[in-house]
């Protein structure tokens, strides 16, 4: 009779280990994160602005680093790898002093979105144009995304944000500007609602609406984003994202 007992109880015990091990299995497939627009940022940096710069991005299993190195006023040189091995081993993708490097000169900062689609901002002085670039080979080259600037602000020097994604199709791309005209502080960004393809500018609007986007700016100049039940904050330096 024990051993029956016995019997039965490694039976139910085994079906039972079978099943959870089945339940989690299935759990772990579901809940498996997209990572096709998220892209998480580091950087660091010394105290001397002159200093040599990393940053790093991580779309998928691809983490990528950037270094910048200055070599005078508002030039560096910028050095992409990357790694798929969290960091282990590093290959080196392009470099600015590669011969017919598509690195635009200023870079001053960069990001993936995927692991063909790159995006850099530069800090080079111009006026009346937006320092942005885009790469869609994994970084290897890299085009102006030559924005359309305001005739109001074609003297003005404008520094662009790399670009948010609220989600895999709707993005948004700040700017700044670096003079005090009156102009200047009208406030301009730019929409895309096909993941990067195409820009539309938006300037000097207090609020407005492009599809299911809608925003506001408030008096400080700090832009809210509202799309269905999500609500995201634009504070000048930095984006935060909150529950509506």
């Amino acid at each position: 009779m024990r051993r029956s007992v016995y019997f039965i109880s490694i039976v139910m015990l085994s079906l039972i280990f079978t099943g959870c091990s089945g339940n989690s299995n299935v759990k772990e497939n579901a809940n498996t994160p997209s990572t096709f627009f998220i892209s998480e940022k580091t950087n660091s940096q010394g105290q001397d602005p002159q200093s040599t710069k990393e940053e790093t991005a991580i779309t998928g299993n691809i983490t990528w680093k950037a270094q910048y190195e200055p070599i005078g006023t508002f030039a560096v040189n910028m050095v992409l790898s990357q790694s798929t091995d969290q960091g282990k081993t590093w290959t080196i993708v392009t470099s600015s002093d590669q011969e017919g490097s598509t690195i635009p000169g200023g870079a001053e900062s960069f990001t993936f979105t995927d692991a063909n689609t790159g995006w850099i901002v530069t800090n080079t002085p111009a006026e009346g144009k937006v320092g942005a670039y885009k790469s869609i080979d994994g970084g290897k080259s890299w085009f102006d995304l030559s924005l359309p600037v305001p005739g109001q602000l074609k003297s003005s020097n404008i520094k662009a944000v790399l670009p948010y994604f609220l989600n895999k199709d709707i993005c948004v791309m700040m700017t700044t500007q670096t003079d005090e005209s009156a102009e200047s502080s009208k406030g301009l960004f730019y929409v895309s609602m096909d993941g990067g393809v195409e820009w539309s500018p938006i300037f000097n609007q207090r609020e407005g609406t492009v599809k299911s986007l809608h925003w506001s700016r408030d008096e400080n100049n700090n832009y809210s984003f509202f799309m269905g039940k999500g609500k995201w904050e634009f504070t000048g330096s930095q984006w935060l994202r909150n529950s509506k």
